[in-house]
Order: C-alpha cells, then sequence, then structure tokens
C-alpha cells in the first residue's frame, strides 16, 4: 500500500472516529511518483498530521485536494482544504513548538514536527492561506535525503505504491 494512500486512509479512520461519517469531498491527483529516499515513519506522519489539521479545519464538510507530482529534484505533495484558512499573524507562529490556536484540544506540537521532519529530509514547506479562503499546505522533497535515520525504517520509500 502507497505510503500517501496509508496516511489518507488513517486521516480518514480518524475522521470517522471523530465525527462518524463527515461530508468530506476527496480530490485527488497522485500519478505513479518515483522513488524517494526517506524515512518512512516519518514523512507518514506529516501527510497524517497535514490531513488531520486540514480535516480539523473543515470540521463536518467541505473539500480536501491533494496532489502530488515530481520534478527534476524530488517530490511537491499539496494538500489543500476548503476550511475557515488562517491569518497572517497566525501563519507567522503555526511552525513553533506549542504554539495552538485549539481552545480545547491540540498540544501545538504537530506542525512543528511536520516542520522538522521536512527540514530533516532537505525538504522545505510552504503554506498559501487567508482567512475565509482555505488553506494550501505545499511540501517539497529532494530525492537524496538529508535525512538522519533514527530508526531501521529509513530506506527508500514508494510514496504511490
Amino acid at each position: 500500500v502507497a505510503l500517501l494512500e496509508e496516511a489518507l486512509a488513517d486521516a480518514r479512520a480518524w475522521a470517522r472516529q471523530k465525527d462518524g461519517e463527515p461530508n468530506i469531498v476527496w480530490r485527488l491527483d497522485i500519478p505513479a511518483l518515483p522513488t524517494l529516499q526517506a524515512n518512512r515513519t516519518d514523512i507518514k506522519e506529516v501527510f497524517v498530521n497535514l490531513l488531520i489539521n486540514a480535516l480539523e479545519a473543515l470540521g463536518t464538510s467541505g473539500e480536501i485536494g491533494v496532489v502530488a507530482s515530481a520534478g527534476k529534484e524530488g517530490l511537491t505533495i499539496g494538500i489543500r482544504d476548503s476550511g475557515c484558512g488562517i491569518s497572517p499573524e497566525v501563519q507567522e507562529r503555526i511552525f513553533e513548538p506549542f504554539f495552538t490556536t485549539k481552545e480545547r484540544a491540540g498540544s501545538g506540537l504537530g506542525l512543528s514536527i511536520v516542520y522538522r521532519i521536512v527540514d530533516d529530509h532537505g525538504g522545505e514547506i510552504t503554506v498559501d492561506s487567508a482567512p475565509g479562503e482555505g488553506c494550501a499546505i505545499a511540501i517539497k522533497l529532494p530525492f537524496i535525503s538529508a535525512a538522519p535515520s533514527r530508526n531501521e525504517e529509513h530506506g527508500e520509500i514508494d510514496i504511490d505504491r
């Protein structure tokens, strides 16, 4: 099962557990992709975390798009939602440890961990959002990873298979 497909399945299961059967429209554009040298567990955590954040921004209805593509230097994975959006002031802080906008739940660690993992893999993450206009996050991961191996699962992964 593809890593991205596993992350989608985990996020969908999380949404069903939290909200029953939310009315989410999923738009997926995930072609066959080349193999990427990366820590499988970490990269899956990045995808699941971003998908759950998108689901939380939607509540019980909305749209989530996942787009993946390959270029000469690496892979780009985009996740966008039709949720409430993020103000510029909050965008400046979303990758800070312990920063959260959630009133009752959330440790404020999710996006800081995402940022660290992407950075450890020599990648970059960008956010495009405005209040009331949803959020789009793009992750670029190079084919040659700078990530340190923290466990046995470091190695080549197929994101699409």
